[in-house]
């Protein structure tokens, strides 16, 4: 199962991510061997060069940005946050219809606001790897988005083979409670909104 194990033809094995398999080897004259593998993950690692930037004021509501920055620049890409936010970040603000109600897109399918501003509300991670994956065209390269996966796969399966991964969490950890409701207008095709539904944003 090269998804847990792969050898190569000097015989040596490399784990990709935690579980068991096994390697056969087979000799020119039929005679063969069976070897199990298990991989199992580091108790601890660090991916010690990850450049680190620094949201600060010019950012204040930048985390995403800045932190998609990061990992750009790890993997060798020349690029700024700004010409991130800038370039590839797609941002859209509230408004009101003509009936008085607030109408944004959600924020699987756009940041609601502007990073550069301290008011703005923020995006999930669908925006950032289709502007990731933007950035990526012509490049051997793509962005995933693996919500939902546990903690031990992003150590074992990413973290532990030196490939950082970008977590959304709360400020301080602090409990998500509803600040704002809209009415959905914009919605991506790989969001889980279509226009006409409400929004709930969860702040924090």
């Amino acid at each position: 199962n090269i998804d847990i194990a792969t050898v190569d033809k000097n015989g040596k094995i490399k784990g990709i991510s935690t579980g068991t398999t096994s390697i056969v080897a087979v000799s020119d004259t039929g005679i063969y061997t069976t070897v199990p593998v298990k991989v199992t993950a580091p108790k601890s690692h660090i991916i010690e060069d990850v450049p680190m930037l620094y949201q600060g004021e010019d950012y204040p509501s930048g985390c995403e940005s800045v932190s998609s920055t990061m990992l750009l620049n790890y993997y060798g890409f020349k690029i700024t946050t700004n010409e991130f936010i800038d370039d590839y970040l797609p941002m859209s603000d509230l408004k009101y219809n003509d009936n008085g109600k607030m109408t944004a897109p959600d924020t699987h399918s756009a940041f609601i606001g502007s990073p550069y501003s301290k008011a703005a509300l923020g995006c999930f991670p669908p925006v950032i790897k289709n502007a990731m994956n933007d950035y990526f065209k012509n490049k051997n390269y793509r962005a995933v988005d693996i919500t939902g996966a546990s903690m031990e796969t992003l150590t074992s399966n990413y973290i532990a083979n030196n490939q950082p991964v970008l977590i959304w969490a709360t400020m301080w950890m602090q409990e998500p409670c509803v600040t704002y409701e809209w009415e959905v207008k914009g919605a991506k095709n790989d969001s889980p909104y279509k226009d006409g539904d409400t929004y709930k944003w969860l702040a924090n």
